[in-house]
């Protein structure tokens, strides 16, 4: 067997020596020691921590639900005298205040712009009608089964238990005379602690007022029609004092 040609083996050599070096050059480098180990790209960071805009916020700084709006008034001036709380009843409202334009019994819309109520512009309701005192989006009530669909508890709350006087307040519904609930435009009908009780065709009202509404103490009048068989027509109230009418959300 011939012996290897010395010259050639060394090129041999030198040339494994290159190839190897080139391998350890092309190869990822390690980490070293506890280095952490960069991400690749798309991967989270700081330990497989998502980033921060994909965080659900902490509960301290977690975003609240809206509030609901507070319950509406129902009042042209804003405030309720009776049916106080707004949530247990949010359609329906006792709202104090005058109006000089005569009648209750037919919608004629405002007169006055809405100014009356007993803390409005206008607390005497000059120049007002029954409808200048409820809310825009609100009416004067038109009927008892109207007021019974918008409270469980009858006229119960319509006076508040801190009332310092008396307190009457109307709707549109009227009737054939004798205290009864119906067609007609014979007494004025409503909730409250002043006037005299109904007959049963008016539940839930507790309250008319008669004839020419001898039960209704002035600032209420109704001194019109001579006979005493139209007061939902006539009738008028010159003040703020002694309540004033029920409004019912549209």
């Amino acid at each position: 067997m011939r012996a290897p040609n010395p010259v050639v083996l060394i090129a041999q050599l030198a040339l494994l020596a290159g190839c190897a070096g080139t391998r350890h050059e092309n190869a990822s480098p390690k980490p070293v020691g506890n280095a952490p180990s960069l991400p690749s790209p798309g991967e989270p960071a700081d330990g497989g921590l998502a980033p921060a805009g994909d965080l659900a916020p902490a509960r301290d700084g977690a975003l609240a639900a809206p509030e609901a709006p507070p319950p509406a008034p129902g009042c042209a001036d804003g405030t309720r005298e009776g049916f106080l709380d707004g949530s247990t009843y949010p359609d329906l409202a006792a709202c104090s205040g005058g109006f000089s334009l005569p009648g209750i019994v037919s919608p004629g819309g405002p007169r006055c712009g809405r100014q009356a109520g007993n803390t409005g512009a206008n607390p005497g309701g000059v120049g007002c009608a029954v409808d200048d005192l409820c809310a825009e989006g609100w009416h004067v009530c038109a009927t008892a089964a109207e007021v019974g669909a918008r409270t469980r508890t009858g006229c119960l709350d319509a006076v508040p238990i801190s009332a310092i006087e008396p307190l009457f307040f109307a709707t549109r519904q009227s009737g054939p005379g004798y205290a009864q609930c119906g067609p007609g435009s014979n007494d004025v009908f409503g909730c409250g602690n002043l006037g005299g009780p109904p007959a049963p065709s008016c539940a839930p009202l507790n309250a008319f007022g008669n004839d020419h509404c001898s039960l209704l103490a002035a600032p209420w009048a109704c001194s019109g029609g001579g006979d005493g068989l139209l007061e939902a027509q006539t009738v008028v109230k010159l003040g703020p004092a002694k309540g004033g009418v029920l409004c019912c959300r549209d």
